[in-house]
This record gives C-alpha cells, structure tokens and sequence, in this order.
C-alpha cells in the first residue's frame, strides 16, 4: 500500500536505487527520478561497472539525447539492468541508454515511472511514491 506524504523536491527528483550486477551484487546510484525524460539513462562509468555487456546503438535511429538544459549527451550506447530501491523486494527492470561524461549516476524516466507506477498525483504536493522509506 502507498502512503500519500507531503515529500520534498530533492526527495522526489533525487533517489538511491541498487543496479544489479553480473557478480549478483546490488551497486548502490543516485538516479534523477525525471518525469521530463522520455528514457532512463546511466553514466557509461556505472554501467561498465555493472559488468553487463553495453549494446551499440545507432544514434541516427532516434533524436539526439539532450539534458534539460539542452547540452547533447554523449550516447555510447544501451544496457538492459534490473535495478531496485533499498529496502524493497520489488525489482525493476529497464533499458538504460548509456552516455559518456553523464552529470549524475542514473535517470529514471516518465515511461518507466508510469509503466511501473513509481509516482501519483495526489492532492496539490501530495504525491504517493514507491522510494518512501527506502534508505534515503
């Protein structure tokens, strides 16, 4: 059951989440929780570090990748990771565009947000969240 709690910006946008790895551990990233994104992303260093094979990916099949403040992200390629947030049994699982030189460990889209239900609108700034007791 979700509880609805008046959250902070920082709570809502910032969030810890635990990528899998091959060696069955969990890596611990901080990952944008962005619902102006239209895909997940994680830095090329944290994705290598999941030992997961990184696909190629031809830029030319879809639009430049740009950060909301219109910088063009460096696209190396895709990976696919489950990933999860500490202290909940659930596991997620999403294919991660991985760029080169990323100013943050990981980005958690709108689709993967709504596909798995990570956020609802509440009243006002309420909002009913998956990360609420999560080891923040």
């Amino acid at each position: 059951m979700h509880h609805l709690r008046r959250i902070t910006s920082a709570e809502l946008f910032i969030q810890n989440i635990q990528v899998h790895t091959t060696g069955r551990k969990k890596r611990p990233l901080r990952a944008l929780i962005d619902t102006g994104s239209a895909v997940d992303v994680i830095d090329e260093v944290h994705a290598r570090k999941t030992g997961y094979t990184i696909r190629t990916y031809n830029a030319l099949d879809s639009a430049p990748l740009q950060a909301a403040n219109g910088t063009e992200l460096d696209l190396v390629g895709k990976v696919h990771l489950n990933w999860g947030v500490p202290l909940k049994p659930r596991t997620y699982t999403s294919d991660f565009f991985v760029v080169r030189g990323a100013t943050f460990d990981a980005c958690i889209g709108a689709e993967t947000i709504n596909r798995y239900k990570l956020l609802r609108r509440g009243r006002g700034f309420f909002v009913s969240s998956i990360f609420r007791g999560s080891g923040r």
